[in-house]
């Protein structure tokens, strides 16, 4: 059951919960126990930084549709 409460919680941290809405989902007295999910929560959005960067900083992927067609956008240089 501890599980399920501490997933319940570490999710309305990482949805945006501050430490007196934790507070009143746990029925914490103090302040100390709710900033524990919001610690989780920012671990969790320095895992999603890594990976938006991994995304943006690779070279980008050129998918195949089904009819063989690549489709690639065209470069200009503003002149023709």
């Amino acid at each position: 059951m501890h599980d399920l409460r501490h997933a319940g919680l570490t999710a309305a941290a990482q949805a945006g919960g501050t430490a007196r809405e934790l507070m009143a989902r746990a029925v914490h007295r103090t302040a100390r126990a709710a900033l524990i999910y919001q610690h989780a929560a920012e671990e969790r959005n320095a895992v999603l930084a890594e990976a938006m960067d991994a995304l943006v900083l690779s070279p980008r992927r050129i998918s195949t549709p089904a009819n063989g067609h690549v489709s690639r956008p065209r470069l200009t240089s503003g002149t023709r």
